[in-house]
């Protein structure tokens, strides 16, 4: 079954509303700012950006979570942040353009 345009333009909208970030916008505002998203299912463990990748994306989570790590000298994972439904990130680097911290 597939979603519709409006369904998933609804769906945008919603998502938006729910953040921080966006939630005092107006409809219009939310709509127009809807228009320019993508929305991508990404897999369990995928890596959606790296330290150094350009600041083109702001991300904005609607289902499940997103943890932020680096690899330690020793060779094991140091988990730096853990955000959830509704969070907001990589919003710096798409602000200034520069790489990801």
């Amino acid at each position: 079954m597939s979603v519709s345009v409006a369904d998933r333009s609804n769906k945008k909208i919603l998502a938006l509303s729910r953040t921080v970030l966006f939630r005092g916008l107006s409809v219009t505002a939310l709509k127009r700012l809807a228009a320019f998203t993508e929305w991508r299912v990404l897999a369990m463990g995928a890596t959606v950006f790296r330290k150094g990748d350009p600041g083109t994306h702001l991300f904005v989570i609607c289902n499940g979570r997103v943890k932020f790590g680096s690899g330690a000298p020793d060779g094991r994972e140091v988990t730096f942040n853990l955000l959830g439904v509704g969070e907001v990130f990589g919003e710096l680097g798409f602000a200034d353009g520069g790489p990801r911290s």
